[in-house]
């Protein structure tokens, strides 16, 4: 950690960035105990910001292990959280369960009322989801807004070419993901009090010129690495969903600095924007918002990456 801390700085100072966003994922973070999460964030911040560098800490957990001393401890490190999500707990159930097999919704619902209670409420950064096209995506959001949350957003599938996504088509006749989430748009837009939905919101910015908050739309260059456990700097997570080991890019903290990694080929490839997407994403007009869709999505033999994202209504 000491190491990683140390090559953030020295990323930092070489492009002279006043801050860095540092985010804490998984597997389950939380996992990790008190104890662990603040030995890291004091490291982290002890390193950085002796050195004038702005620190903002995240974190991405299902919320199971949230509790007043996790809430206490967060408050006092400056670590918000983002929750994954399916829904309310008949929904939640269906896949999120124990080793015993049993939901786990109505305690995540009870962290959830801790999390939102008006000692931690500050702590939540949003909600995501996964689109399950069997669940009703306004259902879903209504369940959410009870919470008040300051932003949530709906994913697509990690699935790929090689493996579809339920009940996906690929001959073109089936549009289920575009009603899925035409609907929840149009319950969203009539919200005279909407919460805000970050692939929505980036499709409107991006409409009106200005950029993505998400990497799966748009095509503004990628700027996430991943450090692992055992200090191996990765590319961007999401990928493994696409295939195995292709995050490796023989690269650790010990030995390279984070500037060698954003001269991977596999890092700068997600730099250039639409010069990597196939040539049809290229000529089409909506590609400054679509982007190809996110990267994991779009791997096939024999084109790789650049594999055409199909048009929800293509015809």
């Amino acid at each position: 950690m000491q190491k990683t801390a140390q090559r953030i700085l020295e990323h930092n100072q070489f492009h002279q960035k006043e801050y860095t966003s540092i985010i804490y994922h998984g597997g389950e973070p939380m996992l990790g105990g008190c104890n662990h999460i603040e030995m890291v964030t004091s490291i982290l911040k002890s390193t950085l910001e002796a050195e004038g560098i702005d620190c903002r800490f995240g974190m991405q957990s299902n919320g199971l292990l949230f509790n007043e001393e996790m809430g206490d401890l967060m408050l006092k490190l400056g670590l918000r959280t983002g929750i994954s999500i399916d829904g309310p707990p008949h929904i939640n159930d269906r896949f999120r369960v124990d080793h015993k097999g049993r939901g786990s919704g109505q305690k995540l619902h009870e962290r959830l009322q801790l999390l939102t209670s008006a000692k931690y409420k500050k702590l939540l950064s949003g909600f995501l989801c996964v689109v399950d096209l069997d669940n009703d995506p306004i259902e879903i959001y209504e369940y959410l807004r009870c919470f008040n949350p300051p932003s949530m957003d709906f994913l697509l599938p990690y699935d790929n070419w090689h493996r579809l996504p339920y009940k996906f088509d690929q001959t073109g006749t089936n549009n289920l993901y575009a009603d899925w989430f035409i609907r929840l748009f149009d319950h969203w837009i009539e919200d005279k009090n909407p919460i805000p939905i970050r692939t929505f919101d980036s499709m409107l910015r991006i409409m009106f010129g200005g950029k993505s908050l998400v990497e799966s739309m748009g095509v503004e260059p990628v700027d996430l690495v991943v450090v692992e456990t055992d200090g191996a700097i990765e590319a961007v997570d999401s990928l493994k969903a696409a295939k195995d080991g292709i995050t490796d890019l023989s690269l650790n903290v010990f030995n390279n600095s984070f500037n060698e990694a954003a001269n991977h080929s596999s890092v700068v490839a997600r730099q250039l924007g639409a010069k990597s997407l196939a040539e049809k994403c290229r000529s089409c007009d909506l590609v400054n918002i679509c982007g190809g869709g996110i990267h994991s999505n779009k791997i096939f033999q024999g084109t790789g990456f650049q594999q055409p994202k199909r048009l929800l209504h293509e015809s």
